[in-house]
């Protein structure tokens, strides 16, 4: 998080993220259970399949109310999360922070980070809505008496979305990311509704673990009391 990119021509011999690209996977191929990374190649790295189950750790975090110091490729906390860090280092912006104790230091910190975590929220929800709207998915006004016999003004049809591959893989990418640092090897899905869904959701984990998961589809008890899949 120091060097430039002048200076990693000079030391490496290229520029900087071709380097990181190399070192990471050299990373992985030795076994390694994550990286420390500059947040300036976060997305990089979090785009490459191959790189998928190593953990980012990120220096060079600058909190908006903080000196940069001699730090050359920085990010606050929030841009770092939402590029992909999973884990952030921060140092003297919170040990020797100006006009504050360390204490005060830490709670803005946390603060940048939770108003991230809002934003992104937020922005999943508005995606949501957008891929339901545009697919008519959400009937309203209407009188509507539901499977378990309650009544009600609206309604969500899953149906209709179904048709959009698009937007039904944006949906699962949601549903994925949720369960990225789970321990999966099978998603499974009920006949008929969620056979779209499983394979979606195991097609996008198989891409953030960096491993096959497979799709599995269960349909209803039959007579012996046993489910098929």
């Amino acid at each position: 998080t120091s060097i430039d990119e002048n200076n990693s021509n000079i030391v490496y011999g290229s520029p900087t993220k071709a380097k990181v690209l190399q070192m990471a996977r050299e990373a992985v191929l030795a076994g390694c259970d994550g990286i420390i990374c500059s947040p300036q190649e976060l997305e990089m790295l979090k785009a490459c399949p191959e790189l998928a189950e190593l953990k980012r750790m990120t220096p060079g975090i600058r909190p908006a109310f903080s000196q940069v110091n001699d730090q050359k490729r920085i990010m606050t906390p929030a841009e770092a999360i939402k590029a992909g860090a999973h884990y952030l280092v921060i140092g003297r912006p919170i040990t020797q922070p100006e006009g504050m104790t360390p204490e005060e230091a830490a709670m803005k910190v946390l603060e940048e980070i939770a108003t991230a975590l809002d934003d992104e929220i937020k922005n999943r929800e508005t995606e949501i809505m957008k891929v339901f709207e545009e697919s008519k998915a959400i009937i309203t006004g209407s009188h509507i008496v539901y499977t378990s016999g309650k009544h009600g003004e609206a309604y969500v049809n899953k149906d209709a979305v179904y048709p959009h591959t698009a937007k039904v893989s944006k949906l699962c990418k949601f549903i994925a990311e949720d369960f990225e640092d789970y321990e999966i090897d099978a998603v499974v899905g009920p006949v008929v509704g969620g056979v779209a869904l499983a394979q979606w959701t195991a097609h996008h984990l198989s891409q953030l673990q960096g491993k096959e998961i497979v799709a599995l589809c269960a349909d209803k008890v039959d007579e012996n009391g046993e489910s098929n899949f």
